[in-house]
This record gives structure tokens, C-alpha cells and sequence, in this order.
């Protein structure tokens, strides 16, 4: 990555933060923010949209969430479900609490239950040819994974980033208190700071499993008590507001602060190319993402998109500060949204790279609608909400049987799922 294509990330990072504090002091004054695509304005009262476009040059697949402030109006929408066929019973698995809810009398209801053990229903996209066909957790057909870890060309010259932070107990939580928090995957018992540690280490054990030459960088809070003793992965504590309210817009300053360091180090290795994928830690590197640098050699951004016509860029900051700038182009058909196939579009004199979701940021509770299933290219796993449980019993389940295809009909089969962190 030139310092010339970081120094534009950079820009586009600040204009994020300025978009974001623009929201804050609206919803503050009691505005209402509505980010619909076709309406992408402020409400009440009226503030004019930021609509002048951004030069951006960087290679970038970012998989954040975006999380709205909590004054601003938020929307919901309900998966489509496929229609539930009769599965075969699953096999008994050992070291597994498996309750399969897709047989008998026990069929899955509309509940805001959180599970505290695995809980799997059918499995969306049945019959379809270019979905994941499974029989229990037992892969009928086979993901299309790269022959080996090593398949891209571009070595260890990927890093991934991530930003994180611990929020302890306080010493004076009652031990009671502390005890009754805990929560058990496997064999394994976890307080809420664990739980977030163990999330931690198992997105960079996927990430190690695949793509074993590249570094991660995990962005934390000087005052995190975290500490990392595992190769090719580094803590850099940046100075920042980490409180939970606060965090979202903590996570870009903390790449701009990134970013500047970049610069400087750039500055002093020619020829040196790096590319970053700026990610939350909830994901599950599935495949050798490498190989989008090999495939897509002339962008300079890539975000992930769905097909949601209110949302469709599902990248959090990245995307909301890309937002207006894509919508401003006249030239721009947001009906290419609709179908799940990469893109380029030249806005606002740079590249970007559109990739689907159900490839490159595939979720639990879109598989089960409105992604049908699970691509058999899938790349990355983004466990999402209520699902961390499930990233955590997927590596286990990995773990002791290394067959990839059986862990993803395992996380297909439980998409309709919600735990209990």
C-alpha cells in the first residue's frame, strides 16, 4: 500500500468521524437520523445531506457492523425463511450439547429465547445446487476452498486489523455476582472478559488455520489489560474514549491514529506493498482472502454489500462516510445490489471494488433468509450479535474433526439461532 493510497484512507476515516459527530449533535438536538438509501438526509429538523464526493485510494475490506447512535431511529427487518423440509436425525456427537429442533414435536417457534447450548434447525437452500447440502452437521457436498493455505501470491503481505478492548469487573463486584456471569462452551467456563478474550483468540486461530503467513494488529485502549504471547500478532494501545457509547467512533479515530503511523513508516520502505483488511474480531476467515489482490488488482477500496435497499454497503464506518458519495454519483444503478456478483465503479476518482455478502461477510441469520443458504465459495463468517457462542462451539467442533464443510453445516443448521452472548 503507497502512502499515497493510505493517506487517502486516512481523509475518508476523518470525514467519517465528522459524519458521525454531525449525527451525534442532531440526535442530540433531537433530530432524527434516518439512513435509508434512497432518502440519505438528516430529519427533523432538516439539515442538508453532505453529498460533495471524496477522492478515496486504498485497499480495504472492512466487516463492521454499523451500529446507530441510540437517539437515531433504527430499523429491523425479518429474514424471509425458506420452507422447512423434514431432516434425517443428526448423529450424536461427543463433547457437543446439541439439541436439533428440526425434528419432531420441538420445531423452532418465534422466541427471544437466548440458548445457552447448540440448538440447530433445518438447513436453509436445500435442493439448491450452489448452496451447502447437509445431512445433520455432515457435508453432502464439499465448499470450494483453495487447494492450499499458500494459494495467493501476495505472501505475508497481509494484515488484518482489528480494534479491541477488555472491560473488566470492577474490584468491588461481589464474587456471586462475577460467578453467575459465567458462561460454559465445551468444557470450558468463561466470565464476560473471557468471553471477549476467547472470541479474540479464535479469530486469529482461523485466521492462522487459512491464512497462515499474515499478521494481525489488534488496536486497544492503553488501560486494556491485554496481553498477547502468540506469533506474528501485535497489540498496539492507541489513546482514545474506549467506553462502550463511545466505541464505534473510537474504532476509526483509532485507524486514523494507525493510518498516520503507516505513513510514517512507509515513508521509510520503498517498494514494500502491504495490503490490510480492517475487520471486526467476531469473523471467521474461512479461505485464503489473498486471492481477492490476485483476482482484483486494479481497485483501490473494497466494501461488502447485500441486498438491502436501505443498507446495502455493510461495512459500518467506512460505509456510512462512502454513503453519500456513491448515492451522489448520477451514473450509480443501486440495482446491482440486488445480485450477489462483485463489482467495480469508478466514484469519486477511485476504484471500488463491490463484494457480496454471502461471499465475503456471510452471517448466520441471512443465510437462513435472504442469502438461501450457504455459497459454496463462502470466504469469511461474520458472527454477528447473538451468535458469538456459535463462533466459539464452531472452532471446537473444527477443532476436533478438521473438516471444514461439516463445521459451516453446523453453523448453517443453528443460523436461526440466537445465544446467550
Amino acid at each position: 500500500m503507497s502512502s499515497y493510497k493510505v493517506g487517502k484512507l486516512k481523509s475518508l476515516c476523518h470525514a467519517a468521524v465528522r459524519k458521525r459527530l454531525e449525527m451525534q449533535d442532531h440526535a442530540s438536538r433531537g433530530g432524527v437520523v434516518d439512513f435509508s438509501w434512497h432518502r440519505a438526509r438528516l430529519l427533523v429538523p432538516a439539515v442538508p445531506a453532505q453529498t460533495e464526493p471524496r477522492h478515496v485510494q486504498v485497499a480495504l475490506l472492512p466487516n463492521h457492523q454499523l451500529k446507530l447512535a441510540k437517539a437515531a431511529s433504527r430499523r429491523f427487518w425479518n429474514c424471509t425463511r425458506t420452507k422447512q423440509s423434514e431432516m434425517p436425525p443428526m448423529r450424536t456427537l461427543k463433547k457437543f450439547d446439541v439439541h436439533d429442533s428440526s425434528v419432531g414435536d420441538d420445531a423452532p417457534k418465534k422466541t427471544t429465547t437466548k440458548f445457552d447450548h447448540l440448538v440447530l434447525g433445518p438447513a436453509a437452500g436445500e435442493g439448491l445446487s450452489n448452496r451447502l447440502q447437509c445431512q445433520g452437521v455432515k457435508a453432502l457436498n464439499k465448499t470450494h476452498f483453495s487447494n492450499s493455505p499458500h494459494a495467493s501470491g501476495v505472501g505475508d503481505g497481509v494484515v488484518f486489523v482489528t480494534v479491541f478492548t477488555i472491560y473488566n469487573n470492577t474490584p468491588d463486584t461481589p464474587m456471586n455476582s462475577r460467578l453467575s456471569n459465567l458462561v460454559t462452551v465445551g468444557n470450558a467456563s468463561y466470565s464476560k472478559p473471557e468471553r471477549s478474550m476467547a472470541i479474540l483468540n479464535v479469530f486469529i486461530n482461523f485466521i492462522k488455520v487459512r491464512m497462515p503467513h499474515s499478521n494481525v494488529i489488534i488496536l486497544t485502549d492503553p488501560e486494556s489489560d491485554l496481553s498477547m504471547h502468540q506469533n506474528q500478532v501485535t497489540v498496539l494501545p492507541i489513546r482514545g474514549e474506549y467506553s462502550r457509547d463511545k466505541l464505534m467512533l473510537q474504532r476509526i479515530r483509532s485507524y486514523i491514529t494507525f493510518l498516520e503511523i503507516k505513513l510514517e513508516k512507509l515513508s521509510q520502505e520503498k517498494g514494500r506493498i502491504t495490503h490490510f483488511f480492517f475487520t471486526d474480531s467476531d469473523i471467521a476467515v474461512i479461505d485464503d482472502l489473498g486471492q481477492i489482490f490476485d483476482k482484483y488488482q486494479d481497485f483501490h477500496l473494497a466494501l461488502t454489500f447485500r441486498n438491502n435497499k436501505d443498507q446495502p454497503l455493510n461495512s459500518g464506518f467506512i460505509a456510512l462516510a462512502l454513503f453519500w458519495v456513491v448515492k451522489s454519483d448520477a451514473s450509480f444503478d443501486a440495482k446491482r445490489f440486488s445480485k450477489a456478483q462483485a463489482f467495480t465503479k469508478e466514484i469519486g476518482g477511485a476504484s471500488v471494488l463491490f463484494l457480496p455478502c454471502a461471499t465475503y461477510n456471510w452471517t448466520p441469520p441471512e443465510g437462513a433468509g435472504q442469502f438461501h443458504g450457504m455459497p459454496l465459495d463462502v470466504k469469511v463468517v461474520h458472527f454477528k450479535g447473538s451468535r458469538k457462542r456459535l463462533m466459539l462451539e464452531a472452532w471446537n467442533y473444527f477443532s476436533s474433526f478438521t473438516d471444514t464443510s461439516d463445521m459451516l453445516c453446523l453453523i448453517l443448521r443453528s443460523g436461526r439461532t440466537k445465544y446467550d452472548f
